[in-house]
Parts: C-alpha cells; structure tokens; sequence
C-alpha cells in the first residue's frame, strides 16, 4: 500500500493470548503452541526465527528485554482447519507479546511496526498491525479512522492451502512500481473500492446491486494484476467460488484476505447470516471447512 491509497481492514473476533511468567534461567523464552516449539533468548542472541527474532531485537532497541518465559497460545481462526488462513497471525503475534512489555497503544503501534519491517524485510503497509491493536478501520500510512461495524459478519473459506504474503506483496509491489500506468489504475480502481464499501458499512446508501458490482470491478482488477505479474492474487478456483457467493442475497462483499492467493476466501455477510446459512453455502459448494466469524470491537485511542 502506498501513503495515500486508502484501504478498508477488517477486525474479526479472534485473539492471541500471550503470558509473561518468572523464568530462572538468565534468558527470555517464548513457548508456542501454534509453531509447537520454544525457544530460549538471551540478548543479542538469533535463532533464525523471522518473527521471534524480530521481536527481541525490538525489545532490545526499546530497552524493555528482560528474563521470563512467554507462552503464547490462539484462537484456531487464525490457521483454518490445516494452514494459514490470511487473516494477519503474524501481526497479530507481534502485537500480543510485545503488548506483554508496552501498554500504551501509540509507542505499541510504534514497536510493533518497527518488529513487523524487521520481519518483512520492509515489505507491506503496517495495517494488519494497526487493525491488530485498535480494530476495524479506513487505513493509510499517514492516518486511521475507525470504523464501526456492529451489522456485519466474517463468512471464512478454508481451502487448506496457504502461500507467502510477504513474497507475494514484493512481487506486486515490483511490478506496480515499474509499471506507473498500470499502477495509476489499479490505485483509482482501490480507491473507490474503498470509498463504496466504507460508505455502505456506514449506512451511507443500501444499493446492494450497486456495491456488489464495485466489488466484481475490484475482484477482476486484482485478478488481471496477478496475470500480469504471474502471480495468483485470485486463482481460478478462487473466482468460482466467489462468484458463486456473490448470487447470494445477504453476501455483500467477496476476496481472497491477506495478499491473496490461496489462503482463503472470505466474504463480508449481513449480521443475519448464521449457521443455517452457512450449512446451505456448504452444500452449495460442497466445502466442509467453512466458519462464520464475529467481528471484533475498535478501540477509540483518540
């Protein structure tokens, strides 16, 4: 993303939960259940860990590493039912355990960015971040605006695959960056993207019609960008399936999360949509890894 493209994210209802207890050893060490493995820290010391390693070297920077043992446990939406499910784990994890060491959301944001660049190799806009800390919202590099979305759900799609966000997001980058017609589009095409859906999260207007055809345009422009930079930002599997969404009434809004590819699918649904609905949507498809999400609070910091 770049400083002035706006773009909408977000917040569904599920956690990490994150502990800081006594440790005897003259070392920080941090047990995951999700990665199955610990690992023991003493200062300066890397264990090739991109995101663990990322989080100590910010403590370090900070001057807030100290001894204990971290244990870190989540909510299973994070990871599907087998893989990545696209819905930002790895900032999610950054934010949790250095929320262990900083409470104030603002320097929190601050490390969290500073951890997420070290473990990205720079590589993305910081909003999953942002929205891991104070929840839904209008994003952009120089500013937030939170959102309140009390009217909606998270319909989930778990195709048990998975790819590399930060790979993917460098191959797009590269290429919109080298290709400034191209990218002048695609940024307009976003942009009013975000604009139609924000406005309709809001109450601005109910065209469903209206919003739905925003979203088809949106889809097809992501599509036809990861055709040019042969990459499958919106595989054909993908696009079967969310077109198919799409003629359901109380869908709203269809995409692959994340930086798209083969993580999931996802689609924004009206807050009447339960699990009836989904029960039909799996026998329509005929998919069985299929969840509905709430979605979380924002948190006003102003």
């Amino acid at each position: 993303m770049y400083p002035n493209n706006n773009g909408i994210s977000l917040a569904v209802n599920a956690k990490f939960y994150t502990t800081l207890k006594e440790n005897q050893n003259r070392s920080l060490d941090i047990r995951s259940h999700q990665f199955n493995t610990e690992y023991s820290y003493k200062q300066n010391q890397i264990h090739k860990h991109k995101i663990f390693d990322s989080i100590i070297q910010t403590l370090i920077k900070y001057d807030k590493f100290q001894y204990g043992m971290i244990d870190v446990k989540n909510d299973q939406q994070f990871f599907g039912f087998k893989s990545k499910s696209g819905l930002g784990s790895s900032a999610c994890l950054i934010v949790s355990i250095l929320g262990l060491f900083e409470q104030d959301l603002k320097k929190l944001l601050e490390m969290s960015n500073y951890a997420n660049n070290l473990s990205q190799n720079k590589i993305g806009s910081g909003f999953d971040i942002s929205t891991a800390i104070f929840g839904s919202q209008l994003f952009n590099k120089r500013s937030i605006q939170l959102i309140q979305n009390n009217n909606f759900k998270i319909l989930l799609i778990d195709l048990n695959q998975g790819q590399d966000s930060v790979t993917s997001a460098k191959v797009v980058k590269n290429y919109l960056d080298e290709n400034s017609q191209i990218k002048e589009k695609f940024i307009q095409i976003s942009e009013k993207a975000s604009d139609s859906l924000l406005r309709f999260i809001e109450g601005q207007y109910t065209d469903l019609k209206y919003l739905k055809s925003i979203n088809i345009d949106y889809r097809q422009a992501l599509k036809n960008l990861g055709n040019q930079c042969l990459l499958e930002i919106e595989p054909d599997q993908s696009t079967q399936i969310l077109n198919s969404l799409m003629a359901e009434k109380n869908i709203l809004w269809t995409l692959v999360p994340g930086a798209g590819g083969k993580d999931a699918i996802a689609a924004l649904v009206d807050h009447k949509f339960n699990e009836k609905n989904v029960k039909l949507i799996k026998e329509k498809l005929k998919l069985e890894n299929i969840s509905l999400l709430e979605l979380g609070q924002s948190i006003n910091f102003l």
